[in-house]
Formats: structure tokens, C-alpha cells, sequence
């Protein structure tokens, strides 16, 4: 009889782990791709989405990594995993804004990013800097001053942010961008405390991109202060410390361009800057920047107009229109392939929901099934162990028995 209950217990457990390992792999192709991707750390799921926003039309993979840490976000993850989540909403940001121009999701990305930093009292320079592009873009796209003050406030924020714990990055991007918002508003004086701070790191750290914001600086103020010649020098000046063919820092050489093509505008040399602002149109097009391609557009008809060319600057005014009505419109701007994945991406932000939730509750039945299982085996075991001491004790009365005969 043991060795029959030992069978049974066996078979029983083989048929219960069995059942939960198939139930456990029936996805269909999109979910095992999920799933696949879900069992990587968040860190590494952070470097394959830099990769694929290096690569190109490869936005839709960085797009998934990202979504997938998003969504692990708990009170109770630990402070490294947190700040892998805002920089995933950050990611999410740039995508919605840059490749997708949907602005209502990337400004919700960047509220998240916020909300988790504020919560856990995180440095929040990179996303106050995100959020100053923002309204920038918007600013010059809609010709909004209140945006741009906004633009204005939201990079003041970052830079003050970014000196408490210096990351170069988002403390140059934080000065140069409020400098050229500063521009736009003609309020340069304004941030002279700014650039004394700034200055005051630059003196004792030598750096080609600390260099080029310092040209940035001071050429637009030469320019508020009617000063073209040195305005000119220093803008030119930025053009041999920049780079042409590195993604990441390509609007460095664009700004230099359109800032000296300006200049030469205010001096009345409009065919000559035009061909500057055609070299900063050629690195767009190439790069595909949508939004540098639509100032270029607008400064060109606005050159050729006043150099009295009337038929180049209607060509550039209708592309300059034709774009902005794509930018404004996400519906008119993504291809179909565009449109198909971000319903993929609403369908795997359910199915993700769907997944915790169904993990919790094979988790349940896991537990729930271990303990019958260990009940049963236990119960099956004792029952094993008195059935023995049964059969050893009646071979003993039966011995005593014939003993006594």
C-alpha cells in the first residue's frame, strides 16, 4: 500500500506543476515578445532604448522598453529602480515630442517623471529642462510669448536645479537654452546672475561645449546690444567646436548657423543669410528634424522677401505652412506604420495591466496549490506512517498469538 500512495502523490504533483507551466506559456506572439523583454532589469532595458533611438525608425523599440518600466512602478521600489523610472518617462518624452508629435502624451510623460522626483526628492534639472523645450517648441511654432515665458521660468528652474549636483550635460543645455529664450524675449540682463554662476564653473573647468555656450552668451548679447560685428565673431566662432555628423549634438551647429544667419539679417545682408540658414535646412533635412526644418522654412521666405524674391519666398512659405500643419496634427503627421504601432503600444499598456494582474493571481494559485499539495503529501504521508504501524503491530499480535499457542 506505500508504495501505491507514493505513486499517487507523485503523479498528482507531476500533473500540478505540469498544468501551471503550460498556462504559464500560452501567449500569443506579442505577449511573449512582452514577456521576454519584461524578465530584463531596467537598466539594461534603458541602454537597448538609447541603442534603438541611435539607430534609425527604430523609435517604436526604444518606445517598448520604456513602456515596460514605466510600468513596474511601485511606492516600494528602491531608489535606483525609481530613478530608472524617470528616466524611462523622460525617454517616453523625447519620442512623443521629436518622432510622434503627440504633445498631450509627452507632456503627460513628463507630469509622471515630476510627480515621482517630487515624491522621492529627486534632482529634477534634466526634467524642469524637458519641460522648458517643450514650451519652447511650442513658443516658436504658435509665436506664444506667455509660452516662452514659461520656456523661460521652466530652464531658470533647471539651471538653479543643475547647480546643487552638476551633471554637464543638463547644466550647459539648462544656460544655453535659457540664453536663447532670453534672446527671444529681449531680456538678456535678466539672467546675468546665470551667467556669472556659469562663468564662474567655466573658469575652472575647461570644456569645448562649456566653450561654446560661453560664444552662445555672449554673441546674444552683442546682438541685444546692437553689436553685430562681435556678435558674428563669436557665433562663428562656435562653428569649429561643433559637430555635423554626431545625432546628439547636431542642433549645436544648427543654432550657430541660424544665429549668425540672424545677424547678418539685422545688417541687411539677406542673400548671405540665407545661405547659412540652407545649410542648417541640408543637416535637417538629412537628420530629419522636423522642427529645425520649419524655422528654416520660415526664416527663408522671411529672407527672400525682404531681398525682393518674391517667388523663393512663397516657395518656403508654403513649405513652411504645409509643415506646421503636420506638426500640429498628429493624426496628418504619423504614416500608417506610426498610427499601427501606437495602438499596439494602447493595446500593450492594457495587456501589461491584464499580465500583473494575472500573475498576482497565478502567484495565489501557485501558493494556494504548493500548500494542498504539501497538505496532501503530509495527509498521505501519515496516513502512509499509521497504515505501516497498523500493519507492523497486527504482524506482531499475530507473532505474540502464535507464540502463545
Amino acid at each position: 500500500m506505500g508504495g501505491n500512495t507514493l505513486k499517487v502523490v507523485k503523479a498528482f504533483c507531476l500533473c500540478l506543476f505540469f498544468s501551471l507551466v503550460t498556462n504559464s506559456y500560452a501567449y500569443n506572439s506579442v505577449e511573449r515578445n512582452y514577456d521576454m523583454l519584461s524578465k530584463l532589469p531596467s537598466s539594461q532595458l534603458l541602454d537597448k532604448a538609447e541603442q534603438y533611438l541611435a539607430a534609425v525608425n527604430k523609435q517604436d523599440s526604444a518606445l517598448l522598453c520604456l513602456t515596460i518600466i514605466t510600468h513596474r512602478y511601485t511606492m516600494n521600489l528602491s531608489k535606483d529602480e525609481k530613478i530608472n523610472t524617470i528616466s524611462a518617462y523622460n525617454g517616453i518624452w523625447f519620442i512623443m515630442f521629436f518622432t510622434y508629435f503627440d504633445y498631450a502624451k509627452s507632456f503627460d510623460a513628463l507630469m509622471k517623471a515630476s510627480q515621482i522626483a517630487e515624491k522621492m526628492g529627486y534632482s529634477q534639472a534634466q526634467i524642469y529642462l524637458n519641460f522648458g523645450c517643450f514650451y519652447q517648441t511650442l513658443a516658436e511654432e504658435c509665436k506664444d510669448k506667455t509660452l516662452m515665458q514659461k520656456a523661460f521660468l521652466s530652464y531658470r528652474k533647471s539651471f538653479t536645479e543643475g547647480l546643487k549636483n552638476i551633471v554637464l550635460d543638463q547644466f550647459v543645455n539648462s544656460f544655453g537654452n535659457l540664453a536663447m529664450v532670453s534672446s527671444s524675449l529681449h531680456s538678456m540682463d535678466e539672467i546675468l546672475p546665470e551667467w556669472k554662476q556659469f562663468e564662474h564653473y567655466y573658469s575652472s573647468h575647461k570644456n569645448p561645449y562649456l566653450q561654446y555656450t560661453s560664444y552662445l552668451y555672449k554673441g546674444l548679447v552683442a546682438k541685444e546690444h546692437g553689436d553685430y560685428v562681435q556678435a558674428l565673431k563669436c557665433f562663428k566662432s562656435q562653428l569649429p567646436i561643433t559637430d555635423d555628423k554626431d545625432r546628439n549634438y547636431i542642433r549645436n551647429r544648427l543654432v550657430a548657423y541660424l544665429n549668425i544667419a540672424d545677424v547678418l539679417s539685422c545688417q541687411k545682408k539677406y542673400d548671405e543669410a540665407a545661405s547659412y540658414v540652407h545649410q542648417a535646412l541640408a543637416i535637417s533635412t538629412h537628420f530629419d528634424l522636423k522642427d529645425c526644418k520649419l524655422q528654416c522654412y520660415e526664416k527663408l521666405a522671411e529672407f527672400y522677401s525682404k531681398s525682393n524674391r518674391p517667388s523663393e519666398s512663397d516657395t518656403f512659405k508654403d513649405n513652411f505652412y504645409q509643415l506646421k500643419d503636420t506638426l500640429l496634427n498628429y493624426q496628418q503627421l504619423a504614416s500608417v506604420k506610426d498610427i499601427q504601432f501606437l495602438s499596439q503600444i494602447n493595446t500593450l499598456d492594457e495587456q501589461i495591466t491584464k499580465s500583473n494582474f494575472l500573475n498576482k493571481v497565478k502567484n495565489y494559485i501557485i501558493i494556494f496549490g504548493s500548500v494542498v499539495v504539501v497538505v496532501i503529501i503530509f495527509l498521505l504521508l501519515a496516513l502512509y506512517r499509521r497504515n505501516k504501524w497498523l500493519q507492523q503491530n497486527n504482524e506482531a499480535l499475530y507473532t505474540k498469538k502464535r507464540r502463545d499457542h
